[in-house]
């Protein structure tokens, strides 16, 4: 991620911002807008290696979907 811009590719980065590691279900809150990424870092079900920010800014770029109405 640079400003407004994200890239992703197959492998491994050369120099990542950051490395998250989490669960499927921590995954899918943060997607679904149950908790931001500050809260799962607080609470431990992510851990960040380098810059915890990022995520948040990942979070600001794919915000959770709509609620589905019936």
């Amino acid at each position: 991620m640079d400003g407004e811009t994200c890239a992703t590719s197959e492998g491994s980065a050369n120099a990542p911002a950051a490395v998250f590691t989490m669960n499927a279900e921590a995954l899918n809150r943060i997607f679904l807008g149950e908790v931001t990424a500050a809260q799962a870092i607080k609470e431990g079900t992510v851990h960040v290696a380098g810059d915890a920010e990022a995520l948040a800014r990942f979070q600001h770029m794919f915000p959770p979907p709509e609620p589905l109405t019936a």
